[in-house]
């Protein structure tokens, strides 16, 4: 019995196609590029990761791809994929994960991880060059951070000691503009 999955789905924004990660658990993690209904499925290139993906305006993917910086460390970058499935990388060892990009296609915001938390930041699609929005903080970790289609708002889950895993709406230079929720649920 072979076990097919079908990861983190994406449709484009004009609707026309549907981006996912597919593993079998005998192959290589791939991303692939289907029809909405899941027809004429097609893979795009490997991955070395379960990661996160995202569409750009111009129909091109976002995706956070885990490779090793040298012998010993291993780190996620962001890495744009082609519709015909040539990949650019945008950073180097920059401990990217979690994009999502701006309605104009220029910025991604992202989820950075280093010394021992994380951090919200935001990434310059062009030159790779990184801009935290919040802090790097102990015992605070942000997650799941999504741009709204206009490219006014940032909303972002932040968890905190005591079990509050809470919703935020941060403006795009990482101000908090307003805490969604402040409870435990």
């Amino acid at each position: 019995m072979v076990l097919h999955r079908a990861l983190f789905p994406e449709i484009s924004p004009d609707g026309s196609r549907l981006a996912y990660l597919h593993s079998d658990g005998r192959s290589d993690i791939q991303l692939r590029v289907a029809n909405p209904d899941g027809s004429d499925s097609r893979k795009l290139t490997r991955v070395n990761n379960v990661a996160d993906l995202t569409w750009l305006p111009d129909g091109a993917l976002l995706v956070a791809q885990l490779e090793f910086t040298d012998l010993y460390r291993i780190r996620s970058d962001l890495v744009r994929v082609d519709s015909d499935g040539v990949e650019h990388r945008i950073t180097r060892g920059a401990r990217l994960d979690q994009p999502t990009v701006s309605s104009d296609g220029r910025y991604a915001v992202a989820v950075q991880d280093g010394v021992g938390t994380n951090r919200l930041v935001k990434v310059d699609l062009s030159t790779g060059a990184i801009e935290p929005l919040t802090e790097s903080v102990a015992d605070e970790h942000w997650a799941y951070p999504a741009w709204s289609p206009d490219g006014r708002w940032i909303a972002a889950s932040r968890w905190r000691p005591g079990a509050f895993y809470d919703l935020f709406v941060l403006d795009p230079t990482g101000r908090i503009v307003h805490q969604v929720t402040d409870d435990r649920a």
